[in-house]
């Protein structure tokens, strides 16, 4: 299977806060941060205590679901750890990775040469570049970490994925765009046919003076 995603931010405390994911705390006992409003760790311990945790997790959720042969378009920022954090995650993560350049992934992005002599990963791993035109199943498919109003056959029914926004974004009815990142997923990755489902809700509607040759 073919499986989509973004925004994994493994080895990141700070997403947790800025994206409001659960896990600030692990039991109601747990006093984790220094204020009531919740906008600060109480500590750089507790902070990267609860990023290892949640990448253990968000680790844990992608293989129970992604088998080892399927493939894992990844559509930017991956990890906040260094490259041999890059290298674990690689190493347990079901699925062959075919990335896309997202604004945090200096990392992988400045050793993916390093990263893709390991014998392990031969075959596994591909890079992409910014953004990315693919074909799955007749259908096109614009690839980028950022999301566009229009793309290369908007118009003609082809759909844009992309990531970066964490949800925020309030997703367009009459777009064939979509959101692929985790947080809008139940912090794993969609699939293809998951994704084909939700597009077949929208009603597409031309923005541009393509609206006249549709």
């Amino acid at each position: 299977m073919t499986y989509f995603t973004a925004d994994s931010h493994y080895y990141h405390p700070n997403i947790i806060l800025y994206a409001k994911r659960p896990y600030l705390k692990m039991d109601a006992n747990d006093t984790y941060l220094d204020d009531e409003k919740q906008e600060r760790w109480v500590s750089k311990d507790r902070a990267r205590l609860r990023a290892t945790q949640m990448t253990e997790d968000l680790v844990e959720k992608h293989n129970a679901i992604v088998k080892p042969k399927d493939t894992v378009y990844h559509l930017g920022d991956f990890t906040f750890g260094g490259v041999p954090d890059v290298i674990w995650l690689l190493n347990r993560l079901n699925g062959d990775y075919k990335f896309i350049w997202g604004n945090h992934d200096k990392a992988i992005k400045e050793f993916k040469a390093i990263i893709l002599r390991y014998p392990m990963f031969l075959g596994r791993i591909e890079f992409l570049g910014d953004m990315k035109e693919i074909v799955l199943n007749s259908q096109k498919i614009t690839l980028c970490h950022y999301a566009m109003r229009t793309w290369n056959k908007s118009h003609h029914k082809a759909w844009q994925l992309y990531g970066h926004s964490h949800g925020t974004l309030p997703d367009d009815p009459n777009s064939l765009s979509l959101d692929v990142g985790i947080d809008c997923h139940d912090y794993v990755p969609i699939s293809f046919e998951q994704v084909g489902k939700l597009m077949a809700k929208k009603q597409f509607k031309p923005i541009d003076h393509h609206a006249e040759r549709s």
